[in-house]
């Protein structure tokens, strides 16, 4: 697993965060669903968190798929997707130290590519923001 940083001069102390957010997020589908991912990774900016997932489905979402069922597999990992939604905010959440407001995904299973997308709370962008020395209603440049 992995975790990519965009903007290099964010530093070592995101690296690490992102890692850590893109480990919890395997474990917690690994415990859930019996198999994680092959290969993940997180992206932070602008207060939104991008948490990419390949491989991964099980033997019976395989089947499912490989049968032109694809839909049931959307339908069945939209639905478990929301039923551990709570582990994977609490998951984000610690290793984030900020608030999740909202909690998206997106599945592709013929590429078995999944995107969770979380839009933070944005008092944590404004903490961020005077961190940096910035106003957090002014564009970064």
């Amino acid at each position: 697993m992995s975790a990519l940083v965009e903007d290099p001069g964010r530093g070592a102390e995101q690296g690490l965060t992102l890692a850590a957010i893109t480990n919890a997020v395997v474990r917690v589908y690994k415990h859930f669903c019996g198999k994680g991912p092959v290969r993940a990774r997180s992206h932070l900016g602008d207060g939104l968190l991008l948490v990419i997932l390949e491989g991964g489905l099980t033997r019976a979402e395989q089947t499912l798929r490989d049968r032109g069922q694809t839909q049931a597999v959307v339908d069945a990992r939209q639905r478990m997707r929301q039923a551990i939604e709570p582990e994977l905010r609490a998951a984000i959440e610690s290793e984030l130290r900020r608030s999740v407001r909202s909690f998206m995904s997106a599945l592709d299973p013929a590429l078995e590519l999944e995107i969770l997308a979380c839009a933070l709370d944005v008092a944590g962008d404004e903490a961020l923001a005077i961190a940096e020395g910035v106003s957090a209603t002014e564009p970064r440049g």
